[in-house]
């Protein structure tokens, strides 16, 4: 868009530029401002304060819930793209693409947890913001596992290092241990409201910043964990009749450890009934080839070259754009629920009886080892009230990777109940107390 850092930019085609990212939503912003260092940003903290205006951060514009979205400032951090690899630690501005956080860590045979299938498109700001998280979750874990330190720059215009600045990450820490821990989902991954539960001691301040959608600062740099690449990867294709036989699979599968384990409902990967479970591994053969044949009541097909394996991939990748062409004439919306593993089974029911009171297919695939499986259905407000319902009546969360987002933000006080919810705004408050930050996310 050849955008002037430094300016506020006005001009009608940029706003409209920025008034949509990859969910249905769609908000013209006031402005659009770039900056290119930190006293950029607090210059515009500080006109937004004295202006009564907001700002909403933005990366890559790959969120699909309208977290990116606002009609106040839109504040384009592309500029702070600086990357550097230290001792295994990456450190990253928050405008890095991921494409390029993969291109350096390729050439050092080490990896990023966490990929998220919109791949090098979305910033790394992005991905703590949503606590982004993708197929490898189950040995990487989430964005919020893998964040070492984080620099933000709150409502004040202060610039905060988590953990280094104790006085903060005390109020933190004060806040988050007066929560009611039994009121979060029992999911292994979970991106809905702020994840105090994360917080267990001082040192842990710096994961509220995960899963908070740029409602409490602006996110300036990060230090993250990276992997050694493992050096062999096998792919396992089953394919099943229904989706009965591939959910009750799945917890016997998980037994054996496996690098990912995804499904793809029917029609998604290609336009049959079959229901299609992903299992990878990086340990050789002998340690689960022949378990997992005693364990499968569907059709295997191992990829032994690596070429095949890209292919599969490339289709399960592709799952989000093409069942967007299903619903051309019908508003749609993508749920992004995770239950407790041992509910899978109990949550397929559940997408059946979606299906039925919706009167039209329903399209799902997703990270099922986690729980966690992307649902298409037509939009209905009832329909999604109904299923969100049932999601929380499971311990299950509402969103466990893409964010709550304009469309279930609110559903987060009933997530959670009214202490945490408390405890929420008191967080809030700590960050912004002027309540200047992506309005209308995680807390109303």
């Amino acid at each position: 868009m050849g955008l002037l850092q430094n300016k506020i930019i006005k001009d009608l085609p940029y706003r409209r530029f920025y008034s949509v990212d990859a969910s249905g939503f769609s908000i013209i912003p006031d402005s659009v401002y770039v900056p290119s260092n930190l006293e950029d940003i607090q210059h515009i903290i500080h006109h937004a304060t004295h202006n009564n205006t907001t700002i909403t951060c933005r990366g890559g514009g790959t969120g699909l819930t309208g977290g990116a979205l606002n009609s106040g400032i839109i504040l384009d951090m592309r500029l702070f793209n600086d990357l550097a690899l230290n001792n295994d630690v990456l450190s990253a501005g928050s405008g890095v693409y991921k494409g390029m956080l993969d291109k350096i860590l390729e050439s050092k045979s080490r990896l990023y947890g966490p990929n998220p299938s919109v791949g090098p498109y979305c910033t790394v700001g992005g991905m703590v913001a949503n606590n982004a998280a993708g197929s490898h979750s189950l040995k990487y874990g989430c964005t919020i596992d893998n964040l070492i330190k984080i620099t933000i720059i709150d409502g004040r215009g202060d610039i905060i290092t988590l953990p280094d600045n104790e006085h903060y990450s005390g109020m933190i820490y004060d806040i988050c241990s007066d929560v009611d821990l039994d009121m979060y989902p029992c999911t292994t991954k979970n991106s809905s409201g702020y994840r105090l539960d994360a917080v267990t001691t001082p040192e842990d301040s710096h994961k509220v910043v995960a899963a908070s959608e740029g409602t409490l600062g602006v996110i300036v740099s990060v230090d993250l964990k990276t992997f050694t690449k493992p050096s062999l990867v096998y792919l396992v294709i089953i394919s099943y009749a229904d989706g009965h036989g591939a959910a009750s699979d799945c917890i016997n599968i998980l037994k054996l450890n496996p690098l990912s384990l995804e499904i793809m409902g029917p029609g998604v990967l290609y336009n049959d009934d079959n229901t299609v479970l992903f299992v990878e591994f990086d340990v050789p053969l002998a340690q689960w080839y022949d378990t997992l044949h005693n364990i499968a009541q569907g059709k295997i097909i191992l990829c032994e070259d690596k070429s095949d394996a890209q292919i599969w991939w490339s289709r399960r990748s592709s799952a989000l754009s093409r069942t967007m062409s299903y619903y051309r004439d019908t508003p749609d919306i993508i749920e992004d629920v995770a239950v407790p593993l041992e509910k899978i089974p109990s949550f397929m029911e559940l997408l059946y009886e979606l299906e039925r009171r919706s009167s039209q297919k329903v399209y799902y695939y997703g990270h099922i080892g986690n729980g966690n499986i992307h649902v298409r259905h037509p939009a209905n407000r009832h329909l999604s009230k109904w299923y969100l319902d049932s999601i929380m009546q499971m311990h299950g969360t509402i969103t466990a990777e893409h964010g709550d987002g304009l469309g279930r933000t609110p559903y987060v006080a009933q997530q959670y109940g009214d202490k945490n919810y408390n405890a929420f705004l008191r967080l809030k408050e700590l960050f912004d107390p002027y309540t200047i930050f992506n309005p209308g996310k995680v807390v109303l």
